[in-house]
């Protein structure tokens, strides 16, 4: 009994071995090959999500690059209205994105809040008008997840715009863990879901997704 509890288990974790590895292979693949369509495209709104700050307070390589691609985007005529979605403290990295980006106050609005990918769909839904066409601006290795985790928080017209390809330092680390992070994600918006079904207040639900 114990042998053959073994070998389930070591099929167990070939299989999941199987599953991150490609699972990683896909986001490697999409991050070189996501075709980038320029500032061509328009819609109602951008939204800028974050990747952090630094120690100083400001904008990480990836927000960084997020927040001129936006930038670019509104001065091209893709949107009226940018928003920059990210939580963190003493600076929120939706500030240090609007910092970067240097846009007219009144086209900019701020999500101080979110702490994840599902967060920054759902706080930033308050800030813009239902069923607006969203342009979604990310690092490419960052699209896939962030296009599931809109649909599924109800943000359902989106086009995704790369900033880059992938900006943040160390590269093969970001990739690593954008692999673990797909997967996380579908176990937060499931305990979410199935918070919802049993009565859950959103409060409780929506720190789930963080």
């Amino acid at each position: 009994m114990r042998g053959r509890g073994i070998r389930r288990a070591g099929r167990t974790l070939r299989a999941v071995l199987l599953v991150w590895a490609a699972t990683f292979a896909a986001v490697c693949l999409w991050t070189v090959f996501w075709p980038d369509q320029g500032l061509s495209a328009e819609g109602d709104a951008i939204l800028c999500l974050s990747s952090g700050v630094q120690e100083d307070g400001t904008a990480d390589s990836g927000s960084r690059i997020r927040a001129e691609t936006c930038a670019e985007l509104y001065r091209a005529g893709a949107a009226p209205l940018v928003v920059f979605s990210g939580g963190g403290f003493p600076v929120t990295a939706a500030d240090a994105m609007a910092e970067v980006a240097a846009l007219p106050a009144d086209v900019v609005r701020i999500e101080p809040q979110a702490a994840s990918t599902l967060q920054n769909i759902y706080y930033a839904s308050d800030l813009i008008a239902e069923g607006s066409h969203v342009l979604l601006v990310t690092e490419a290795y960052h699209l896939p997840r962030s296009w599931a985790s809109a649909r599924v928080m109800g943000m359902d017209n989106v086009t995704l715009v790369p900033a880059a390809r992938l900006q943040n330092e160390p590269r093969l680390w970001s990739l690593t863990r954008e692999s673990l992070a797909i997967w996380f994600n579908l176990a937060r918006f499931a305990a979410y879901g199935l918070g919802g079904w049993l009565g859950m207040p959103d409060e409780t639900r929506i720190a789930w997704l963080t």
